[in-house]
């Protein structure tokens, strides 16, 4: 197909000048770096751990706090953080009334209500978006990635389609996908109007009313999506994989977080716009091709305190391409890494602990693990230097000594798996312990006994204090606990033998809380 030039109509008036600016120069920011790429193309594979990674990531960066995983050990899409759909063989062609039974059947199993839970806790920390990737598995072994976006200030569930209005622009089955959507939102506004416990906690009336779904023919008015008109571009790469549907749903979720007062359609409006005197296929591949490098590199950087920090998208990809059993260590040690991020309050309350004991901790485990921190400077050095290398000494000799550095890692891993997981757990308390510090709430110091008198003034700034500690649910025993470090007062009062009243205040305590990969091919 042509990659000719689109003509699109005018763009919603609604778009503020300064949106419009700040959208236009970051995917402006992303075509620079992505036309690199343009005459090899750049490794891509969309495996399930870079949706993971790039999730948490994403969540991290922007500060939602609100990563929805599942149940680690029983839900094989733990890794995914968000909700999935299974359909067998042609089941998307069958009437919707056979379909239903099926989709509700996996609506109320015990792990899409998990995520469900997981979502309404989500509710509770009042995010302005929240980011929930959306996951069709199909009966041939191929998956599609989704994004839905809730919008706290609408209530709503927006549905955002790579391929556009509907799934392979096909009418029936978009039709089909909102339906389903449909009931799984009607799930969540039962459970959110019903007073019933859940292992999350109890979610009655969290939502102010009921959530409306925006079907991604309403998100997207433009029919033809940004991944089907990017694959109109005639020079496509094998190393790219089969599709980028999960790098275009990653990077509408963070133009969205980036702009939370803007509706998904105005942000496509806006995007749509750029493709009104540039090659639509062109631009948009150079886009995204930038968008996995970049991502990838702050990725890279966030991990390399735990893992190889030469470890970007692209890397990945490569590594999963040449030693796919490799790929299965990555997944093993990113799964720690997610669940560590997500329950590191809960887990320090039942392992408390000080900066000075991690410190200590993090010098011994250096010591133990010298010959796993050397073999992963000597990958980095490999990865980082593989494309120059392969001009000067042959593509099959560069991956050859590749292989065998990868190797070399996994093996060093396997004999100190327990070593090495102890390492990222002590470095992801610290980076917790250091981030709650700067949270503090210090009370202004009182004499120990005062005459009991009315100020308003430090009424007014306890009663504050009070409110930055938002509760959240004990994952393990579905308590009420306390996120957030503070120092608040206490007030008892005591009369002495003159009837007179004394105010004694005190300073409360600290609360020191602190599988397998899949490709995407459509």
């Amino acid at each position: 197909m042509s990659s000719k030039m689109i003509i699109l109509p005018k763009k919603m008036e609604t778009i503020s000048k300064d949106t419009e600016v700040t959208i236009r120069s970051i995917l402006e920011s992303y075509n620079q770096k992505g036309k690199q790429f343009a005459a090899e193309g750049i490794h891509y594979s969309a495996i399930t751990l870079i949706t993971t990674i790039s999730n948490l990531y994403l969540i991290k960066k922007y500060g939602t706090n609100c990563f929805m995983y599942g149940d680690q050990g029983k839900d094989e899409n733990f890794l995914y953080g968000g909700f999935v759909f299974s359909f067998s063989e042609g089941q998307l062609d069958q009437p919707i009334e056979r379909i239903i039974p099926d989709m509700l059947a996996q609506i109320n199993s015990k792990n899409l209500l998990l995520q469900i839970y997981n979502f309404l806790n989500c509710i509770k920390h009042r995010q302005q978006v929240i980011i929930i990737p959306l996951l069709l598995q199909f009966a041939d072994g191929t998956q599609h990635a989704n994004m839905l976006i809730y919008r706290q200030e609408l209530n709503t569930i927006e549905h955002f389609e790579p391929h556009g209005s509907f799934l392979d622009l096909r009418p029936d089955y978009g039709d089909k996908i909102t339906r389903i959507l449909g009931l799984l939102v009607e799930k969540i506004n039962e459970i959110n109007t019903t007073q019933v416990s859940t292992p999350k906690g109890n979610f009655f009336h969290v939502l102010p009313s009921d959530i409306r779904l925006v079907p991604s023919n309403e998100v997207c008015i433009r029919g033809r999506g940004l991944q089907a008109i990017q694959q109109q571009l005639r020079e496509r790469f094998s190393i790219e994989g089969p599709g980028y549907c999960q790098m275009w749903s990653l990077l509408f979720a963070e133009l969205a977080l980036l702009n939370p007062t803007m509706t998904s359609t105005e942000i496509l409006e806006d995007i749509y716009a750029l493709l009104e005197r540039q090659d639509g296929p062109v631009l948009l591949s150079s886009i995204i091709r930038g968008y996995v490098s970049m991502l990838g590199d702050e990725i890279s950087l966030y991990l390399s305190q735990y893992i190889n920090n030469a470890f970007t998208i692209e890397n990945i990809s490569y590594t999963y391409q040449i030693l796919p059993p490799y790929a299965m260590y990555l997944s093993e040690l990113l799964s720690f890494i997610v669940y560590m991020e997500v329950n590191v309050d809960t887990l320090l309350t039942y392992e408390p602990t000080t900066l000075a004991k991690l410190h200590e901790s993090e010098e011994i485990l250096r010591g133990t693990l010298s010959d796993y921190f050397r073999l992963k400077n000597e990958l980095k050095e490999l990865l980082v230097g593989r494309k120059e290398n392969y001009s000067i000494r042959g593509e099959g000799a560069v991956d050859t000594e590749i292989i065998a550095k990868l190797t070399q890692e996994f093996y060093e891993y396997q004999s100190k798996k327990m070593y090495i997981k102890r390492y990222i757990k002590n470095k992801i308390f610290q980076n917790y312990l250091r981030s709650k510090q700067e949270m503090v709430v210090v009370a202004p110091k009182k004499p120990k006994y005062v005459k009991v008198q009315r100020d308003p003034a430090f009424e007014a700034a306890a009663a504050a204090a009070a409110e930055e500690i938002e509760p959240s649910v004990d994952v393990k025993r579905g308590r009420k606990t306390t996120s957030v470090v503070a120092v608040s007062q206490r007030k008892s009062t005591r009369t002495t033998k003159g009837g007179k009243k004394y105010k004694k205040t005190k300073k409360s305590k600290k609360n020191k809380k602190g599988k397998k990969s899949r490709k995407y091919k459509r």
